[in-house]
């Protein structure tokens, strides 16, 4: 759909749909506070598989893991 054929209803529910989304994230943040160092290295782990699983190398396209990425940190 072009912008010109586009009704102010239709660009109101696209930029309350943005707003949300966006701001589901900082909420979510908000109620529970950053990640945990545990958390961090979970997501990191999960991330070197997939990666691994694709036959890409982690510390290349991830850069090496920081201290804060371990768990026994």
């Amino acid at each position: 759909m072009c912008m010109s054929c586009m009704t102010s209803a239709e660009a109101l529910f696209m930029n309350g749909a943005g707003i949300l989304a966006v701001g589901s994230v900082g909420l979510r943040r908000i109620r529970f506070g950053p990640l945990s160092g545990e958390r961090r290295a979970s997501i990191r782990h999960d991330t070197e598989t997939f990666l691994r699983s694709m036959e890409l190398d982690p510390d290349s396209v991830l850069g090496p893991a920081t201290a804060t990425d371990n768990i026994d940190a």
